[in-house]
């Protein structure tokens, strides 16, 4: 099993194909905790509600983005973490 990737619950294909992919997912409202990356509909939106939020853990912004692309970005952290 792959990490953890908190993705925003509008981007259900997105979950779906990283799901495929052996990733473990879960919703931004469920926290950032143990997150390996964060995949948003776009980062000009209230982040969570709050502009506050703090991760380590690298966010991509899905916007203008195919679905293939982001698995692809997702794929390419995950092989920088194992490094």
């Amino acid at each position: 099993m792959k990490d953890t990737i908190a993705v925003d619950d509008k981007l259900g294909s997105v979950k779906r194909a990283l799901e495929a992919e052996g990733y473990q997912i879960k919703g931004l409202t469920d926290g950032l905790q143990g997150v390996m990356a964060v995949v948003v509909s776009g980062l000009d939106d209230n982040f969570l509600g709050h502009q506050d939020i703090k991760t380590e853990a690298p966010v991509i912004d899905a916007s203008g983005r195919d679905v293939a692309d982001i698995v692809a970005i997702v794929n390419r952290y995950a092989k920088e973490i194992i490094q």
